[in-house]
């Protein structure tokens, strides 16, 4: 049995500027909450069992009570991200803790480098870590703790909450407080904490027909996408270039968009790899709604450029000359005409660029045209909005950044990227 669950004294309360939290904590629990709410020397704070190894502990209960804590605590103390990393790997799990940050991140490498040039303090949750990889076996627990936890752990101010049944996790590479969680009352295993189920992940990696699971169209249209996100990046190099693609540029977006409009963006990411069956999987979730993509002129396969690919985009201009045509600047400065209606290139200025070939290098993130609004922003969000319409026509988190938007007075938007172009249209324009 534990201890009586108690409150914070109201003498401790009296030490620190902001009233702490009601919370109940028996005394593993205080020296947790006083790790968060202290921000002292130590970088990790690892929420164990009693004996390394132990099943069965309490420490999944104190992780999911320190994330319900966390919205009542100041700024610098709260948790800023948090996730389970029941039954995923380091690439999706680095998905879900960059969209709370509101950034887009590729990899584990890519987070760790955009949070060194951040200066807000950071404090992260990863929780269930045992329990990580298809099939919630554990798998991918060395993997995360090396590709993703260790190169977060160099950056400056950032602390860490793990849990974990291993006390001896981060070895000598970080100053660990490892706080250890005797049972109590049983943690609810839906826990305010992302559970995710895998059943289907984990028969399909034992027969060995996962590849075959995440390529069959019909399949990744109905899946959980962060079920087919943590399926896909395992066997990501065995699949098709174009599910390759799909995964990896929209892969963020799809595990932090809600449907219906995860099916707009997985319908999105069909158009911008050409997947034709898939966008015929999708179709029934998407005939309702009100904007869908168009066309798209994107890098295909990883490492593959296309004649139809523009390369990265940089600006987007409404052409002076031709309605149906509109202008596109490349980051090496070269400028190509495009056709409104499908995305064709026309053709390209001559010569240097000049202030007449380009707009300017400030592109908006909002744009307005007639009754038409689009906004997006550095972290992925995409939102369109129209005069007497209720609610959003379109809201999606791309999970890319957005470097360039184009609005037309008919509601057709041209989204620029590292990546190439997307373009949605209201639905009966396409």
């Amino acid at each position: 049995m534990t201890e009586p669950l108690i409150g914070l004294s109201s003498a401790e309360e009296d030490d620190v500027e902001e009233v702490r939290p009601a919370a109940t904590f028996d005394s593993t629990g205080r020296l947790a909450v006083s790790w968060l709410w202290d921000s002292g020397d130590r970088q990790v704070l690892l929420l164990t069992a009693p004996d390394d190894g132990e099943t069965g502990d309490g420490s999944t209960l104190l992780a999911a009570t320190l994330a319900e804590l966390s919205p009542e605590m100041p700024e610098r103390s709260r948790l800023h991200a948090q996730a389970s990393a029941r039954g995923l790997n380091p690439r999706v799990l680095t998905w879900i803790l960059a969209a709370q940050l509101d950034l887009c991140a590729d990899s584990p490498a890519d987070l760790a480098r955009q949070l060194a040039a951040d200066p807000r303090p950071v404090t992260l949750l990863v929780a269930e870590l045992d329990a990580s990889g298809p099939g919630q076996l554990g798998w991918e627990t060395r993997p995360i703790v090396d590709e993703l936890l260790r190169p977060l752990l160099k950056v400056p101010g950032l602390r860490l909450v793990v849990q974990t049944s291993h006390s001896g996790l981060f070895g000598t590479d970080a100053d660990v407080l490892a706080v250890p969680a005797y049972p109590g009352i049983d943690p609810d295993p839906h826990a305010r904490l992302a559970v995710l189920g895998t059943t289907t992940v984990q028969d399909a990696l034992m027969g060995g027909w996962l590849v075959d699971l995440c390529a069959n169209p019909h399949i990744a249209a109905e899946a959980n996408p962060t079920t087919l996100a943590v399926a896909a990046t395992t066997v990501l190099n065995h699949l098709p270039g174009a599910v390759q693609t799909q995964i990896e540029t929209f892969g963020q977006g799809l595990i932090t968009t809600e449907p219906p409009s995860s099916y707009l963006l997985h319908h999105a990411a069909a158009v911008a790899t050409a997947d034709e069956e898939l966008q015929k999987a999708l179709e029934p979730h998407i005939a309702h709604l009100p904007m869908r993509a168009a066309w798209a002129r994107w890098r295909p396969e990883p490492g593959l450029v296309t004649p139809d690919w523009p390369g990265a985009v940089s600006h987007l201009a409404p052409s002076a000359d031709d309605p149906h045509t509109f202008l596109m600047t490349d980051r090496s400065g070269r400028t190509h005409v495009l056709d409104l209606t499908a995305g064709t290139e026309l053709g390209r200025i001559p010569g240097p660029r000049t202030q007449s070939d380009t707009p300017s290098t400030a592109q908006p993130k909002t744009t307005a045209q007639g009754p038409w609004y689009a906004s997006a922003s550095p972290n992925g969000n995409l939102t369109v909005r129209r005069d007497g319409f209720q609610g959003d026509v379109l809201n999606v988190n791309l999970g890319w950044k957005p470097t360039a938007l184009l609005l037309t007075d008919d509601g057709t938007l041209i989204v620029g990227g590292r990546h190439g172009l997307l373009c949605f249209r209201p639905t009966g324009s396409n």
